[in-house]
């Protein structure tokens, strides 16, 4: 299976996992059948190029996104493409694989996504930058 996690860094299985995933500067691909590691840098317009995170990734043949904070239009566009959405994933990229393998992980859907971020303003349209914790209410519902 190929597991894509959001990376502050291009350090394989000891990358950094990102707190947000379509801001990260790369996207780690992880192939849990013959452990393989790529690391793909996040070429998308929130990072000054063209086209949605969740298009990229889903060019990358993923099976599943392990992530912290996601919103509301990424999970539509993940459901889109038949990848499953995990939330909670910290630590290094092989920590967070084996945090997802142990079942540690809960999958975000669009019923939950609230709980995970960013929830009703996944598509970032409204005229404040991401570069900040999150742990503060944005006012969305």
């Amino acid at each position: 299976m190929r597991v894509c996690l959001p990376t502050t860094e291009d350090d394989g299985a000891d990358a950094p996992v990102s707190e947000h995933f379509g801001h990260a500067p790369f996207y780690t691909v992880v192939d849990t059948d013959d452990d393989t590691v790529e690391t793909v840098e996040n070429t998308s317009k929130h990072r000054g190029g063209t086209g949605s995170p969740p298009e990229l990734v889903a060019g990358l043949d993923v099976d599943a996104v392990l992530t912290d904070h996601v919103g509301k239009g990424a999970i539509t566009r993940f459901d889109r493409h038949g990848i499953e959405v995990y939330g909670d994933a910290s630590g290094t990229v092989a920590e967070a694989v084996a945090a997802w393998e142990a079942g540690d992980l809960p999958q975000i859907t669009l019923e939950n996504v609230a709980e995970f971020g960013h929830g009703d303003h996944g598509h970032h349209d409204h005229g404040h930058g991401h570069g900040h914790d999150h742990d503060h209410d944005h006012g969305h519902q």
